[in-house]
């Protein structure tokens, strides 16, 4: 008697890109243009597993229909998988001038982990006063 054995699939979840940058706003006109990414997971640990996106941490926040943003987003898997799924992310208003870089924004559930890094800048706006010359004389 032959006894095969099959090794459980390793949970996981691809993110497609799993870097974004580019993040860009003027100081007091935040939040930055979102970008988009997508999430897809396979052989989750439950086949209606909680997958979670979570930007607390950070100075960015996330969106799944590129209107309404916050801290985290939920989305719920079908057959322990997720078929790819777009979501948001953009940088926070109201930060102050500098640079936001390599922030990791965490995904994880169903026994499966992931990081989407985020940079971007909030930007001071310089203004130029240019001078015309005049004549004092005659």
């Amino acid at each position: 008697m032959l006894f095969r054995s099959t090794a459980a699939a390793t949970p996981t979840i691809t993110l497609n890109p799993s870097t974004l940058s580019g993040f860009l706003y003027d100081v007091g006109s935040g939040p930055s243009t979102s970008q988009s990414f997508t999430v897809a997971a396979t052989s989750l640990n439950s086949p209606a597993a909680q997958v979670t996106i979570d930007a607390t941490s950070t100075d960015y926040e996330l969106s799944a229909d590129n209107s309404t943003f916050g801290n985290t987003l939920t989305i719920t898997a079908v057959s322990s998988a997720i078929t790819a799924t777009t979501r948001y992310v953009r940088l926070r208003s109201g930060r102050a001038a500098g640079s936001y870089n390599n922030q990791s924004i965490s995904i994880s559930g169903g026994g499966a982990t992931a990081s989407l890094t985020v940079s971007g800048s909030v930007l001071v706006v310089s203004s130029v006063e240019i001078f015309e010359p005049i004549s004092i004389l005659g």
